[in-house]
């Protein structure tokens, strides 16, 4: 099945409502804990409300060095406590790819290298397969969309 992860693999929530990349730094990437920055935002008390109204609070940032399908895929997530990491469908398409949503899954094309990869739906909700590199790893440094800069 696509959604089985392998021990270096998280499932990354594809959402087209959120605005922000967020994730639990310790909880999903223990090997990024110590690397969380502190933002001018996360000292000011930044937070974003759920649908169901909480608040979860920003307490910094981390970029995390992954890949998807083979491809070099880091995202910057704002460190909150979230259930599963998610990943902005807004946040992609400004690092100029285009989404594309179907029945069962959908795409992420990049409009500068062309190089899709999948992501996939299951019980109305959408996942993609981050495969994580450590962050001394030269793999998954490079962006899926932008090759030669950070």
């Amino acid at each position: 099945m696509e959604l089985e992860c392998g021990t270096d693999e998280v499932l990354c929530l594809v959402d087209g409502g959120s605005t922000i990349n967020a994730a639990s730094i310790g909880k999903h990437f223990p090997q990024y804990a110590d690397l969380v920055e502190s933002t001018p935002a996360s000292e000011q008390g930044d937070f974003a409300t759920t649908a169901g109204g909480d608040k979860l609070f920003n307490k910094g940032r981390c970029m995390i060095k992954g890949q998807a399908q083979d491809q070099p895929f880091p995202v910057t997530f704002k460190d909150m406590e979230v259930e599963l990491p998610i990943l902005s469908v807004r946040k992609i398409v400004k690092k100029k790819n285009d989404v594309r949503f179907t029945q069962k899954g959908g795409t992420i094309r990049s409009q500068v290298t062309g190089k899709t990869i999948k992501f996939f739906e299951h019980e109305g909700v959408y996942f993609l397969k981050l495969k994580i590199s450590g962050p001394n790893d030269n793999t998954g440094q490079l962006g899926f969309v932008r090759p030669g800069t950070p």
